[in-house]
């Protein structure tokens, strides 16, 4: 296993944390668009997606408000984990598969980096 420098630990949940917001806000503006993308195809899809939304947002602030506190960077796990229990309830359906394969690929691909900074900024705390 690998350990980051504290600075550099830093600098990845501050990543995170841009990233967070960029995501968040995506999903509040546009939560029709994102759920149509991956078949959440019911009006009330759109509201999950936009819940889901303000909590990437308020991940994001956490993170960049203190960054070198790991209660955020696990928040995003957590985050990660319920965004795969969700996508594992959808069914996609023709065109919307490569959609959902992407979310699911993306999701899977973040939660690692999240656990990586996680776990390095509780180590660092202890």
């Amino acid at each position: 296993m690998f350990e980051l420098s504290r600075w550099d630990a830093q600098q990845l949940a501050r990543g995170l944390g841009w990233f967070s917001l960029a995501v968040g806000l995506v999903e509040v503006i546009a939560p029709g668009r994102i759920s149509a993308a991956i078949g959440f195809n019911k009006p009330e899809h759109q509201k999950l997606v936009r819940g889901y939304g303000a909590r990437e947002v308020a991940s994001g602030a956490t993170l960049l408000i203190k960054p070198d506190n790991a209660g955020g960077a696990w928040g995003r796990v957590g985050g990660d984990v319920l965004d795969l229990a969700t996508l594992a309830a959808a069914r996609p359906i023709g065109r919307q598969r490569i959609g959902f394969a992407v979310a699911i690929a993306a999701v899977l691909g973040a939660l690692v980096v999240d656990v990586i900074c996680a776990k390095e900024l509780t180590r660092q705390a202890a």
